[in-house]
């Protein structure tokens, strides 16, 4: 009974996860797939609980949250948030494989979710998914005592850098151009070029092209397709510039990612807000389900990018030079591998090293230390990579009750009247959602795709609903967020 309320786990049971293929059974007999189970919906929560579903199968993420049970004494981490600790209790209800029931309740974890955010993400209020996924990072980072000098264990797999160089023009007001006299006769202010700038991030947004007012020849609405690299070169290619305009001036900005993250977080910007409402874009964006190569918008970074960045580039490389096989890994002893880890492990990977009591035998200590050093070997392989393959995806699907026009093939539909001569074919896109009219993320739901590595196999889920579906249509689903994974150099 004390497992099923808080479950724990291993070393060597963490590092099966990912090659499990065995179905549990609840003590009513149900099977279920640990990792792929369904969440409760406590009134519009399906926002959470495709967010749980997602950081769920992010390996390093956790793995420290389901070897960690915060309020054990050993775990170091006793003085954290309740928040973090609701959170790693869900997380390891929804790994483990002898859970009372088939599914899983994050009632107490909503609930502290309401509290903390001053029901901002509340209960009965289906809110953006992405602004949820900010804020749930920045509050276990905070909740687990870290900051801002300390490595995050919980951004570090979704740190990546980018470059920013920012063009400023100063604004001339009318007022100005009257005291001036003829606007004709006013001096052109010039681009100023400012030093450019590196930033972290642990998401990259890209904009979506807006849809077409009008109608096409058959009365239709044309929604436009278009794939993820096109996107992605309109923002990311180095050399393009977006503008922004503020109160003082007008602003230019030109993007350049140098550093790629193990995990990488795209967000589709579907959701804008004008005066009167939330409008949705149900512009069709499809993605490679594997092998998405990065390579072409990754840029070596600026020589004066600092100090800190050099020797951490150093670090990098010199971690890169002495990373032993897997073979060799294999072949080593406790101690060398201890010293391995210290030497090209992550802070909390060190911290690991201690992680246990001292009534453990020589082989739990053996099997935990060699899963900490396969951990560090993996990170630093993963450095020379630019290929990634699709983690999950979070689509926020329509609601079909409402009026809608077909979305087929071309993108076209027609009328109710002429709906027997449409050629288009395929699935349904709310009327209301082109209007712009009334809150879009409540006329919608969201739902996950993920897959099992053991197997090869995609789930759908959503809520308690988990079904096989294919990658083909996951390609061309209305994702909001992509989550993918680098895969390990050839």
């Amino acid at each position: 009974v004390q497992f099923c309320l808080s479950p724990s786990f291993t070393f060597s049971a963490v590092a099966r996860l990912n090659f499990n293929t065995s179905l549990a059974r609840d003590v009513y007999g149900v099977s279920y797939l640990p990792g792929f189970i369904g969440l409760n919906n406590l009134s519009c929560t399906d926002d959470l609980s495709v967010l749980l579903h997602a950081l769920a199968h992010v390996t390093p993420f956790r793995d420290f949250w389901l070897l960690h049970r915060m309020e054990d004494s050993t775990s170091g981490y006793t003085s954290c948030s309740n928040l973090a600790r609701q959170f790693g209790l869900v997380l390891r209800k929804m790994w483990s494989g002898g859970n009372f029931k088939s599914n899983v309740s994050p009632q107490e974890l909503v609930q502290e979710i309401a509290v903390q955010s001053g029901k901002r993400f509340n209960v009965g209020t289906r809110s953006d998914c992405m602004e949820l996924f900010v804020w749930l990072l920045r509050q276990l980072h905070v909740g687990l005592g870290l900051n801002k000098e300390k490595a995050s264990l919980v951004y570090e797999p979704f740190q990546g850098r980018v470059e920013v160089l920012t063009l400023k023009k100063k604004l001339v007001s009318g007022i100005e151009e009257l005291k001036q006299g003829n606007a004709e006769e006013l001096p052109t202010e010039e681009w100023t070029e400012s030093t450019a700038h590196a930033v972290p991030f642990s998401f990259l947004s890209v904009d979506l092209p807006p849809c077409p007012l009008f109608r096409d020849s058959h009365g239709g609405f044309v929604i436009p397709q278009l794939p993820l690299f096109e996107v992605l070169r309109r923002k990311f290619d180095g050399q393009v510039f977006t503008d922004l305009v503020t109160k003082e001036a007008h602003e230019r900005r030109r993007y350049r990612i140098t550093r790629l993250p193990q995990y990488l977080v795209l967000q589709l910007v579907r959701f804008t807000k004008n005066n009167f409402c939330l409008e949705k874009n149900p512009t069709i964006v499809t993605f490679p389900v594997k092998n998405l190569e990065m390579k072409d918008y990754l840029f070596a970074a600026s020589p004066g990018s600092g100090e800190a960045w050099e020797r951490e580039q150093r670090e990098r490389q010199e971690a890169l030079d002495s990373c032993p096989t897997a073979t060799q890994l294999r072949t080593m002893g406790p101690d060398e591998l201890t010293q391995l880890v210290r030497r090209i492990g992550t802070p909390q990977m060190v911290r690991d090293l201690d992680l246990g009591s001292p009534s453990d035998t020589t082989e739990t200590v053996r099997d935990r230390v060699l899963a900490l050093a396969e951990a560090a070997v993996d990170r630093v392989q993963l450095f020379r990579s630019t290929k990634y393959d699709l983690l999950a995806s979070i689509c926020h699907d329509s609601s079909e009750s409402s009026q809608s026009v077909t979305v087929g093939d071309v993108n076209m539909a027609a009328p109710a009247s002429s709906a027997a001569n449409s050629k288009g074919s395929g699935r349904k896109a709310p009327l209301s959602l082109l209007a712009g009219s009334g809150n879009v993320l409540n006329q919608g739901c969201y739902k996950v795709h993920l897959q099992n590595k053991a197997t090869g196999q995609w789930y759908e889920m959503q809520d308690l609903h988990v079904a096989e579906t294919t990658p083909q249509l996951i390609g061309i689903s209305e994702s909001y967020i992509l989550i993918y994974e680098k895969k390990r150099p050839e």
